[in-house]
């Protein structure tokens, strides 16, 4: 990261403007080639821990965005009261927005705000950041694939969860893999393969398989995927609910959906789309009613989907991003802490439902240097993939800590669930009779 000077990205400024005029698949493209070799202006300032972060933006629809300047001229007087300005590779700033996004809300990167204002999306990011990551890791450049003209879904995570557990022989861990799938799948959308049925309308394809004869309809986690798979179809895309409505509106045809990606097959049976189903409409409406959207749900029930994102994604992130300084306030201020956290992160904060006794913050010395702390959550907001309580071991002279996360699948069973990095491994079970501390401490090796 170099201080602020200036930058000519006259050819970048070329094709924003072109892109502007023409936002082709072509153009895109293009842009995202030139972007590779550009360096771009970013706004930061110092984060909670003292290091250089990235400045983001609240646009008046409520979307937030990092915002990115072609030169030092779109910044004047535009730059906040003690703001830096830092010249780096475009690569790097579209890598802060895709890990920022594991942590918190972001909605993309916004180049030249008040300007030329063109919008890059977490889909075009994500997409930008797989091939990046593809090319170190095949030690060549991939190039910029924007051609086929279809939507780019992020579904990596998603993904990654499928591999898992096709490879998983344990089945109460492959439950609580499935649990970790459905979750996911909650806020995905999905590509659709669409043939043309009898009365020659679009319609979903059916597809069996050949061990069991059961009979799924096929969406795909990559909509270029379903298109090379299925090149006489055309490919919709759909959020995975609307899907799903799809799948149980045929049950006199199919057995359930399957779920394809380039790797693994995925199968959901009717009798557990149902099921889904019912437990996504009942966080829908909780959240349609905060918002205003209906009056007859109760806002003060806990919303299971807000509970599985503060304690498995945005605590644990936390902890990685503040280190010492989240450990210092955790132990100095205890449950106060954790419910400012909650509080802050909640959706809506007016419709927050907790309070600060209803959190119990709990620290030993698990060994010389070493603490264990324990957070327990509130009950009215424990649901399937949500921590009903945290540990986090933390080594008072590497400054590291590791997080693990007791979790309830949907047998009723917890799960001993470590978060890293975005990425969550499974220890296995806690029954009631096991100290869950002592298990953890096995685990950690102390």
């Amino acid at each position: 990261m170099t201080d602020y000077k200036d930058n000519s990205n006259d050819n970048l400024e070329k094709l924003l403007a072109e892109y502007k005029k023409n936002s082709s698949v072509e153009k895109l493209t293009e842009l995202a080639e030139e972007l590779r070799g550009s360096k771009v202006h970013m706004p930061c300032k110092a984060d909670d821990a003292g290091r250089i972060a990235a400045m983001m933006i609240k646009m008046k629809d409520g979307k937030v965005f990092i915002p990115v300047y072609t030169n030092k001229w779109h910044l004047n007087g535009k730059l906040q009261s003690g703001s830096r300005v830092a010249v780096i590779p475009y690569t790097e700033v579209n890598k802060i927005a895709a890990n920022e996004a594991k942590i918190n809300k972001l909605d993309g990167i916004i180049v030249n705000p008040s300007d030329s204002n063109i919008i890059f999306n977490m889909n075009f990011v994500a997409r930008f950041q797989s091939i990046e990551d593809a090319s170190k890791e095949k030690g060549e450049k991939i190039p910029m694939e924007f051609k086929t003209g279809l939507p780019i879904l992020n579904n990596t995570g998603l993904e990654n969860q499928m591999e898992s557990f096709a490879s998983e022989q344990d089945q109460t861990t492959k439950q609580s893999m499935l649990n970790g799938i459905l979750n996911t799948l909650r806020d995905s959308q999905v590509a659709m393969p669409l043939g043309v049925n009898k009365d020659g309308k679009n319609a979903p394809l059916v597809m069996t398989n050949n061990k069991t004869g059961d009979k799924f309809m096929p969406v795909y986690t990559s909509p270029a995927f379903a298109a090379k798979r299925h090149p006489d179809c055309k490919v919709g895309i759909y959020p995975f609910d609307k899907a799903n409505e799809i799948a149980l509106s045929m049950t006199a045809e199919v057995d359930g959906m399957c779920i394809v990606s380039e790797k693994v097959t995925v199968n959901l049976k009717t009798r557990l789309l149902e099921n889904v189903k019912q437990v996504n409409q009942q966080i829908n409406a909780q959240k349609m009613a905060v918002n205003g959207g209906k009056t007859g749900a109760d806002p003060v029930n806990p919303v299971v989907a807000e509970q599985v994102k503060f304690t498995m994604i945005t605590l644990p992130g936390l902890l990685e991003k503040r280190g010492q300084k989240f450990i210092d306030s955790l132990l100095e201020e205890r449950a106060a802490y954790i419910d400012e956290l909650y509080e802050n992160a909640y959706y809506n904060i007016r419709m927050y439902p907790f309070v600060e006794e209803e959190f119990t913050i709990t620290a030993i010395t698990a060994a010389p240097g070493v603490d264990a702390i324990e957070i327990e959550f509130p009950r009215k907001g424990n649901g399937v993939g949500a921590a009903v309580r945290a540990y986090i071991i933390w080594n008072n002279e590497t400054q590291k800590g590791r997080y693990f996360g007791i979790t309830r699948n949907a047998d009723d069973v917890l799960m001993i669930m470590e978060v890293s990095e975005g990425k969550q491994t499974n220890h296995g079970i806690t029954a009631i009779e096991t100290n869950e501390l002592s298990r953890i401490l096995d685990i950690v090796g102390i």
